[in-house]
């Protein structure tokens, strides 16, 4: 629960709120949304790329368990941190696509979507 406190409070005291919805059951999933001209797949990819960067691998969801040690908790803290610092000059510099290397991500079929 401390680490979802982190995440829903650093996206509101950041600003960060539009980027993304976070929540579940057990699992947290992480919902990216457009940001102006920039696709959700865009964002999703400029994510990702942060997070790894940062020392985190991340795909759409985030799952703690007994394994993770305070060490690796605060890892993930500094890279959420890191991560929305590069949104948040991205965003105000009108650059966020600029920021992305390679191609994005794109939209697959969901399974769930299916019945």
């Amino acid at each position: 629960a401390d680490m979802d406190t982190f995440i829903r409070n650093l996206k509101a005291e950041s600003g960060m709120d539009f980027m993304f919805t976070y929540g579940g059951h057990g699992l947290q999933r992480l919902g990216f949304n457009t940001i102006g001209n920039v696709s959700k797949e865009e964002v999703k990819t400029l994510f990702m790329q942060e997070m790894i960067a940062n020392g985190v691998l991340v795909i759409a969801s985030h799952n703690w368990c007994y394994a993770h040690n305070e060490a690796d908790m605060e890892r993930v803290k500094n890279a959420y941190r890191r991560t929305f610092e590069v949104f948040a000059k991205g965003k105000k510099e009108g650059s966020l696509q600029d920021l992305i290397k390679g191609r994005a991500v794109k939209a697959t079929a969901n399974v769930r979507a299916f019945g």
